[in-house]
């Protein structure tokens, strides 16, 4: 049997660059985060997975706004009348986990301000931001159902937190993106998923962008066979 060598196997393909408006503003959002075009086209993606489901979209770490920005202009594209809220303090992450958490600390990524977020959204519609901790600013949202959510919030307990709120109030066949599962300085935040996941049916996809999607299931429907119902 014949291996293949490396390099006979196609380059990975980049179909942003073939949509001149998905190029544009994936573009724009890189200015303001972090996030390779790549993981960008990823969340596009399972944000219009996500759509077809009732609900909010939420963002739990903002930073400067870049994918906030993204998610935003594509539901504007679409027409899509359902509310962005970002949830971020603003002032770098929280306290880290000294056992879970192998290289943030608290400060980090302190480099960003609401107010320059807001500017980013000053005439955007349909955007609500939620400053401060996500334990303190999440019960204005506590009776909305959302279809999707992106966290990118680095530490464990950030992860956990934000997991446990929003994934019981997500409707049937929404998900959740998250951007730091798979790199090796968030080791916090992959627990965060395993653990909360390992104690349901929900089984999350690993992406080779290092992303992670959980799907909130369809309820199963029991469907009862021929022979039973006629005995």
């Amino acid at each position: 049997m014949t291996r293949l060598r490396s390099n006979s196997n196609p380059p990975t393909i980049e179909p942003w660059r073939e949509d001149e408006a998905m190029r544009r503003i994936i573009e724009r959002a890189s200015r303001y985060s972090l996030v390779t075009p790549e993981r960008m086209f990823m969340l596009l993606q399972w944000l219009d997975f996500a759509l077809t489901s009732e609900g909010e979209v939420a963002e739990f770490g903002v930073w400067r706004g870049g994918t906030a920005s993204l998610m935003h202009a594509h539901l504007a594209s679409k027409g899509c009348q359902r509310t962005l809220h970002l949830f971020d303090s603003f002032a770098g992450l929280p306290d880290a986990d000294p056992v879970r958490d192998n290289h943030h600390r608290k400060g980090d990524l302190s480099d960003a301000s609401e107010s320059a977020v807001r500017v980013l959204f000053a005439d955007a519609a349909g955007v609500a931001i939620h400053v401060g901790c996500f334990e303190e600013t999440v019960g204005t949202v506590s009776a909305e159902r959302f279809c999707f959510a992106h966290i990118d919030a680095d530490l464990y307990r950030s992860v956990r937190f934000a997991t446990e709120f929003v994934f019981p109030r997500l409707s049937a066949g929404g998900v959740i993106v998250y951007d730091d599962y798979g790199f090796r300085t968030c080791a916090g935040a992959k627990a965060a998923v395993d653990e909360y996941f390992a104690a349901t049916s929900v089984r999350p996809v690993y992406l080779t962008t290092g992303q992670c999607v959980a799907i909130k299931l369809q309820p199963r429907i029991e469907v009862q066979s021929r022979d039973s119902l006629v005995a």
